[in-house]
């Protein structure tokens, strides 16, 4: 029995919002993350022996 005020489901309304919110931040927070990580695994070493 979903929680209703003034006849709104407030459940599907917290749970909407939750998601949307999760939606926007996991994504930019996961790409930035792979990101690093890519660059992380990429870096050479400077072997020009210049400074």
């Amino acid at each position: 029995m979903p929680l209703a005020l003034l006849g709104l489901d407030v459940g599907a309304f917290v749970k909407d919002t939750i998601e949307a919110i999760v939606d926007l931040v996991v994504p930019d927070f996961c790409a930035g993350w792979v990101s690093s990580v890519a660059t992380w695994l990429v870096a050479l070493p400077d072997v020009t022996g210049t400074t």
